[in-house]
C-alpha cells in the first residue's frame, strides 16, 4: 500500500514540475499583440482603395502569424480611413498617438495626406512607411517616414527619357493637378526631358475640382503657339480624364503621356464614365502611363503574389496591393531583425530600434525581397525600381513593347559610357537600367487527343501559336518547349505580317506532350494539359513572354471554356472534360552554364521568361464508374443476395464470399496494372474496404458454419447473420459518404 502511495506522490511531482517547466518557458505567457495601424485612402472600409491595402496587409500578417508572428506576439492590424484628404490624415495621425499602440503606420495612397501625417508622426517619434504616395515631400526631412515605391522624381524622369530616348519627342506641354503630386512630378519630367535636349511649351496646372475643367485645359493648350510632339499629364484620374477626351478629340495624332496614377484600367473606366458610356470607346487607346508594377512582365514571385491574392480575394491585385503587401512584408522583417521586446510598455523603445533598422537597409538584399524586388532605402528613405511602363489598347491598360531592368554597379558593361549616350542604357536616380523586349504570346487550342494520363503521360495537342513584338526580329530556331516529348522544330510560319512597327508570326503546331499527372486521387482526379515555351538563349532581361490578352480576349473560365467547345477540342477524349484553362507567364531556372561562354562568369542561376498554357481536365467518373466498376458491383451484391439464402447455408455462403474475394482481387490487380504509378490511388482504398468487408464476412461464415457443424446452434449464430447482412450496406454508405465528401463530388 505505501510503495503505491509513493508512486502517486511521485507522479503528481512530475506533473508540478513539467508545468513549472512549462511556465518558466513562457508556454502560459499571454504576450502583448504588436498593433501595425494602416491609413486607407479611401471613403470607407468597403472602399477599393481601402480594401485594397487592408487585404495585402492582413495576407502577409497572416503569414507572419502562421511562423509565430514576432518572438511570440502575435501581430494584429487597426485600420483607419484618412480619406485622401490632408485634414482628415492629421486627426487620424493624432488619434493613433492618442492610443499609443500602434509600432508603425501603413498604407497612404495619396502624397499630401501621408504629408500632413508624417509630420504628425514625426514629432511623435512613429515610424511611417506609404505604399502610393509618390511626391517627394512624403519623406524629404522626415527621419521617420519611408517609401516602398518610386517616388516622384525617379517617375517624372523615367517617362522623359522613355519619351524622348525610345520615341524621339522634341516638344512637350506639361498639364499637372494642381497639388504635391502633379506639381513634383511635372518638375521632374520638365527637368529631365529638358536635358536631353526637349523644349516644354507650357507646363500649367489644373484642378480636378474646378467646375470649368475643359475650359481650362483647352485655354492652356490653345495658348501654345506650336503644337507639342506629346502631352504630359501629371493628374489625377478625373482631370486625366477630362484631359484625354479633350485631346483626342481636337489633338488626335499627338501622343499622350501620363503619371502613375493613370497607369491602370480603372482609368479607362473613368473616361468611360466622364463620357456617360460603358466603355472609353478608343479614347485611351495609345495612351503610355508608367506604373509601379504592371504582373504580366513583373517576376516569378509578382506571379505568384497575384496567384495567391486572387485565390484570397477572388479579384485581381493592383500595383497598390503589391506595395502594400510589401510594406509589410519590410516591416514586420525589420521588427524581427532589430530585437524589438514587442510589450506595450516597451513601444517608444521598439519604435526607435525599427526606425533604425529600416534606415539601416541602404542596399539590395534577398533578407527584403518582396513582390516587386529587394527593397532597400536611399538617404531620403525612397525605394528606386525599374518602373514598369504600359500603354492603353483597346481600353486596357497592358506592358508596353520596351521595360526596363535593373543593372548593378558591378555588372555595367565597359563601354557602359557610350551605351548610356546612346540609351540603351538609362540612369535615374544614381541607379542603372536596361531594356528588356516585351513579346505578345497567344495559343488558340483546336483538338486535344491521344490522352494518355494512366500510363506515358502523354497527350498530342493540336493549335495555333503567334507572336506580336516590336523590334529586330526574332529568331524562332531558339523557341523551345520544355514538356514536348520530342524536340519541336516550328518550321516556316503559316503567316507572317509587318503592321507599323511590329512584327506578327503565326504558327500551327501538332505535336506530342508530356506532363506530370499524380493519380493519387485516381479516378476522381483533375490534371493540367500543360504548353510551355521559352527562348533558349536569351536571359528574362532581355526578352519577357506575357500573354497576348487582346489577341486571346477575356481570359476567364467562361470564355475559355466557350472557346475550347467551339474548337471541338476534346471531341475524340470521351472520359474527360475541360474545367478552366490558365494563360500566363512565369520563369524558369537555369543551373548550369551549359558551356555557354557569355555565361561563364556569371552566377549559376540564369533566369529565362517562360510562357504557359494550362487546360485543366476532370475524369468523368460516373462514366468511368458504370464501365469499368459495374462488374464489380454486380459480384458483391450476388455475394449480398447469398445472405439470404434458406436454412442459413453458411457452407454456400462461405464459398460464394471466398470466391467474391479471388474475383475482386484478380479484377484489382487488372485494373492497378494500367496505371504507371508505384503509389496507392483512391481507388485501390475502395478495394481495401471491399476486402475488409469479405474478409469479415468470410470469417464471420466460417465461425457460424463450424457452430452449425458441431450443433452448437444458439443466439450468437442468428446475431451473427443479422451483422452480415448489416455490414454491406452499412460499409457501402460509409465508403461513398466518404468519398463524396473527401473528394468534394457534389
Amino acid at each position: 500500500m505505501k510503495s503505491k502511495r509513493n508512486l502517486w506522490v511521485l507522479f503528481f511531482v512530475v506533473i508540478i514540475a513539467g508545468v513549472f517547466g512549462l511556465y518558466r518557458m513562457g508556454v502560459f505567457e499571454q504576450k502583448d499583440p504588436i498593433y501595425i495601424a494602416v491609413s486607407a485612402p479611401g471613403e470607407d472600409v468597403s472602399a477599393p482603395w481601402t480594401t485594397e491595402v487592408t487585404r495585402s496587409v492582413q495576407m502577409y500578417i497572416d503569414e507572419a502569424n502562421a511562423e509565430g508572428g514576432i518572438n511570440g506576439h502575435e501581430i494584429k492590424m487597426i485600420t483607419y480611413i484618412d480619406g485622401g484628404d490632408p485634414a482628415q490624415a492629421e486627426s487620424v495621425a493624432e488619434k493613433i498617438v492618442q492610443e499609443n499602440k500602434a509600432m508603425i503606420v501603413l498604407g497612404n495612397g495619396y502624397s499630401d495626406p501621408a504629408t500632413a501625417m508624417g509630420k504628425v508622426l514625426a514629432a511623435n517619434n512613429i515610424p511611417g512607411m506609404t505604399s502610393g504616395a509618390t511626391a517627394p515631400s512624403v519623406t524629404e526631412g522626415n527621419e521617420w517616414f519611408f517609401r516602398v515605391i518610386n517616388d516622384n522624381t525617379a517617375q517624372g524622369s523615367f517617362v522623359a527619357q522613355y519619351a524622348s530616348i525610345f520615341f524621339g519627342h522634341k516638344s512637350a506641354i506639361i498639364l499637372y493637378e494642381d497639388n504635391s503630386y502633379g506639381s513634383s512630378l511635372a518638375v521632374a519630367f520638365d527637368d529631365e526631358f529638358s536635358a536631353h535636349g526637349g523644349t516644354v511649351f507650357s507646363n500649367s496646372p489644373i484642378s480636378s475640382k474646378s467646375e470649368t475643367l475643359e475650359k481650362d485645359i483647352a485655354d492652356i493648350i490653345n495658348s501654345s503657339e506650336e503644337k507639342p510632339d506629346m502631352f504630359f499629364l501629371a493628374t489625377y484620374k478625373r482631370s486625366g480624364a477630362v484631359a484625354a477626351i479633350y485631346l483626342q478629340e481636337h489633338y488626335p495624332g499627338i501622343p499622350v503621356f501620363g503619371g502613375d496614377s493613370l497607369g491602370a484600367d480603372s482609368f479607362a473606366a473613368v473616361v468611360a464614365e466622364e463620357l456617360g458610356k460603358a466603355k472609353a470607346d478608343g479614347i485611351t487607346d495609345g495612351i503610355y502611363a508608367p506604373a509601379q508594377l504592371i504582373f504580366d512582365v513583373a517576376s516569378e514571385r509578382a506571379q505568384i503574389f497575384r496567384d495567391r491574392y486572387i485565390k484570397n480575394v477572388g479579384e485581381m491585385p493592383t500595383w497598390f496591393a503589391a506595395t502594400s503587401y510589401d510594406s509589410a512584408l519590410v516591416t514586420i522583417k525589420a521588427m524581427r531583425a532589430a530585437g524589438i521586446s514587442g510589450d506595450a510598455s516597451q513601444i517608444a523603445q521598439d519604435r526607435l530600434l525599427l526606425r533604425d533598422y529600416l534606415a539601416s537597409i541602404d542596399q539590395r538584399s534577398e533578407d527584403f525581397e518582396g513582390v516587386s524586388g529587394q527593397i532597400y532605402f536611399d538617404e531620403d528613405h525612397n525605394y528606386t525600381q525599374p518602373l514598369a511602363m504600359g500603354l492603353f489598347s483597346n481600353d486596357k491598360f497592358i506592358s508596353a513593347p520596351v521595360q526596363l531592368y535593373h543593372i548593378s554597379v558591378n555588372d555595367l558593361p565597359d563601354d557602359y559610357l557610350e551605351k548610356l549616350r546612346s540609351g540603351e542604357i538609362l540612369r535615374i536616380n544614381r541607379q542603372y537600367f536596361g531594356r528588356t523586349r516585351i513579346i505578345y504570346v497567344g495559343i488558340d487550342i483546336n483538338e486535344f487527343s491521344e490522352l494518355d494520363i494512366e500510363g506515358d503521360h502523354t497527350y498530342l495537342a493540336d493549335f495555333y501559336l503567334w507572336f506580336r513584338y516590336e523590334g529586330e526580329k526574332i529568331d524562332f530556331e531558339d523557341i523551345s518547349f520544355d514538356n514536348s516529348v520530342a524536340p519541336i522544330d516550328l518550321g516556316s510560319p503559316t503567316e507572317e505580317k509587318e503592321i507599323g512597327n511590329g512584327h506578327y508570326t503565326l504558327f500551327r503546331i501538332r505535336q506530342n506532350f508530356r506532363n506530370t499527372f499524380n493519380l493519387e486521387d485516381y479516378p476522381f482526379d483533375h490534371h493540367s494539359l500543360a504548353i510551355k515555351l521559352r527562348h533558349d538563349t536569351l536571359e528574362r532581361k532581355d526578352l519577357i513572354f506575357v500573354t497576348d490578352t487582346l489577341g486571346i480576349g477575356e481570359i476567364t473560365r467562361e470564355k475559355t471554356l466557350d472557346n475550347l467547345d467551339k474548337a471541338h477540342a476534346f471531341e475524340t477524349i470521351s472520359d474527360w472534360f475541360p474545367v478552366t484553362g490558365l494563360f500566363f507567364a512565369d520563369s524558369i531556372h537555369d543551373f548550369s552554364t551549359r558551356g555557354n561562354p557569355t555565361h561563364f562568369d556569371k552566377k549559376n542561376d540564369i533566369e529565362h521568361s517562360r510562357f504557359n498554357v494550362e487546360i485543366e481536365i476532370k475524369r468523368d467518373y460516373l462514366r468511368f464508374l458504370s464501365k469499368t466498376m459495374l462488374p464489380i458491383l454486380a459480384i458483391l451484391v450476388l455475394s449480398y443476395l447469398a445472405l439470404f439464402l434458406p436454412d442459413r447455408e453458411f457452407e454456400t455462403i462461405t464459398s460464394i464470399m471466398t470466391g467474391t474475394v479471388l474475383s475482386v482481387i484478380f479484377f484489382h490487380v487488372g485494373l492497378s496494372g494500367r496505371l504507371n504509378v508505384g503509389y496507392s490511388v483512391a481507388i485501390d482504398y475502395v478495394f481495401y474496404a471491399i476486402y475488409a468487408l469479405l474478409a469479415v464476412e468470410t470469417f464471420l461464415s466460417i465461425v457460424a458454419w463450424r457452430k452449425i457443424s458441431k450443433n452448437n446452434v444458439d443466439m450468437s449464430v442468428k446475431y451473427m447473420f443479422w451483422f452480415m447482412r448489416a455490414l454491406y450496406p452499412i460499409v457501402f454508405t460509409a465508403v461513398i459518404v466518404f468519398t463524396i465528401i473527401n473528394y468534394d463530388l457534389i
